[in-house]
């Protein structure tokens, strides 16, 4: 799966979908043709876009309820989201000049800003390995590992004897921001051996506001979660599993 499979399986976009055509549809029943530059042509062209922004609208809502079925999408959250939505569109398709240059700039200052805080984030759309483990040596002093994360390529490194983890991040979106084309994102931050941890991916000094910004988002959360090697057999590799929706990571064979 990707970003546009993410989307148009996901029935809250659809709501997005239909609600924003919605709007545009109402705001289009408020256009005066004898206020407009060509009466006749806007007041034949009228019914034409009405009817065209319906027959968008009401298949993006029907499939919304098939996705979501055996529930229908009836709750706050879904009745908010087509509101703003049909807000949007009729406003900026109402009023082009003023609203819709405004709504596109703010489009585009939120999907940059989107952008920069995901960088470094990598989406969980099914279950996916975000590396392996390979234990090469385990001894009463010392433990050497064969590492394989991606981005990092393999290593073998070697820690004093201890428990086993790997420390990951997960940022956890709601619902509402499905436009940002994911439910769960992870990355990697560091392997612990006993009381010993070894960073893993690039370093982040945490002083870029980017950075910063999902944890200051209404409906975003950042935890840290520890995935612990289950066994300790000598050569066995253990995969780092992270799943969609969850809020866990765990190290299988």
């Amino acid at each position: 799966m990707d970003y546009k499979s993410f989307l148009l399986k996901s029935p809250l976009f659809w709501i997005l979908l239909g609600g924003f055509l919605f709007g545009a549809a109402v705001a289009q029943l408020t256009v005066a043709p004898r206020r407009t530059k060509n009466p006749a042509r806007t007041r034949r062209r009228k019914p034409t876009k009405i009817f065209l922004l319906l027959s968008g609208a009401i298949p993006s809502f029907t499939t919304a309820v098939i996705l979501s079925l055996p529930e229908v999408p009836r709750d706050a959250k879904h009745l908010l989201v087509a509101a703003c939505a049909a807000l949007a569109g009729g406003l900026g398709l109402r009023f082009k000049k003023t609203a819709g240059i405004l709504l596109l700039l703010l489009a585009g200052l939120a999907g940059f800003g989107a952008r920069a805080a995901l960088r470094g984030w990598t989406p969980v759309y099914a279950p996916a390995d975000a590396g392996s483990i390979e234990i090469l040596h385990r001894g009463e002093g010392e433990t050497t590992l064969l590492t394989s994360f991606g981005g990092i390529g393999e290593n073998v490194v070697t820690f004093p004897s201890g428990k086993i983890s790997v420390l990951l991040d997960l940022l956890i979106l709601d619902d509402a921001y499905v436009l940002a084309g994911r439910k769960t994102s992870y990355r990697l931050a560091a392997l612990r051996v006993g009381e010993t941890e070894q960073p893993l991916g690039p370093p982040r000094s945490g002083g870029d506001f980017a950075e910063k910004l999902p944890g200051l988002l209404p409906g975003v959360r950042l935890l840290r979660v520890e995935a612990e090697l289950p066994r300790e057999d000598i050569f066995s590799i253990y995969r780092v599993r992270i799943d969609p929706g969850a809020e866990t990571a765990a190290l299988v064979r």
